[in-house]
């Protein structure tokens, strides 16, 4: 089974290959806004710190690392995930879906997984670019644990991103519409560019446990500097597994409600 949803990946991936070489002119336009995307992201962090050397226990340097974090993670998101989750209502109320639950393939993977967005590697290679320079002109010392813990982190937070945001998707089988959902999702993951510090309790809060991008930015970032331990790693590991259980739930119990928009 695992080879099986591998080999449909790797399709996928050829089909957004075929894609861009057919329309190159989009892909190139998409790396231009990348770019654009990147550096007005980075211009208020500079802005902010042109009056003061450090906000709430954070440097430049190491804001513009978040930042290279930040951007990373949206890349990878709308490179392999956002595709799919912002065509599932469209597809409810066409009955497209009809085509996917009938396939002898796991359907929450395929509808996950179906839209590469290839020009999205842009802003994935931008933000490393942004992180490693960020992390090189800051006084952080990173050791091989300390980059471990680092990475777990940001794996687990790329995972809970997109389930909170395939998640918010899936209300779409109860309701007309969910573009504003949509919307409104994206605006609060884009706070996630600035330190969860910068924030009141509230806020801190929505961005750790609803929309969960503190731990693509701020919870890695703390880790890279040597301030959370193995037990927040272990935490951070428990909690992604919850979700994704959550996650899958609710996929199934979203799917048994489901009316074909065909029939």
């Amino acid at each position: 089974m695992l080879r099986t949803h591998l080999r449909i990946w790797v399709h996928f991936w050829r089909l957004s290959v075929a894609r861009e070489t057919h329309y190159r002119a989009n892909f190139l336009t998409l790396a231009v806004v990348a770019i654009l995307e990147t550096f007005m992201t980075i211009l208020p962090m500079l802005l902010i710190f042109s009056f003061t050397s450090a906000v709430s226990g954070w440097s430049r340097a190491e804001s513009i690392a978040l930042v290279g974090f930040f951007r990373t993670a949206i890349g990878v998101h709308e490179l392999l995930a956002s595709g799919g989750a912002y065509r599932l209502s469209s597809d409810i109320q066409n009955g497209d879906l009809d085509l996917v639950l009938i396939r002898p393939v796991n359907a929450q993977f395929y509808v996950a997984c179906r839209f590469v967005t290839l020009p999205q590697m842009v802003n994935v290679l931008i933000g490393m670019l942004v992180a490693a320079i960020g992390v090189a002109r800051s006084d952080v010392t990173v050791g091989l644990t300390s980059f471990v813990q680092t990475m777990a982190i940001f794996i687990c937070g790329m995972i809970l991103l997109n389930a909170a945001i395939l998640g918010g998707s899936y209300i779409a089988f109860r309701v007309t519409t969910i573009d504003g959902l949509n919307w409104m999702l994206q605006d609060v993951a884009d706070m996630g560019r600035y330190p969860i510090s910068f924030y009141p309790g509230a806020i801190r809060f929505v961005l750790t446990a609803i929309v969960p991008v503190a731990f693509v930015t701020t919870v890695p970032m703390d880790a890279l500097r040597g301030f959370t331990g193995w037990d927040t790693v272990l935490l951070t590991v428990a909690f992604t597994c919850l979700v994704v259980m959550l996650l899958r739930w609710w996929w199934n119990n979203s799917v048994r409600h489901y009316a074909s928009a065909g029939s």
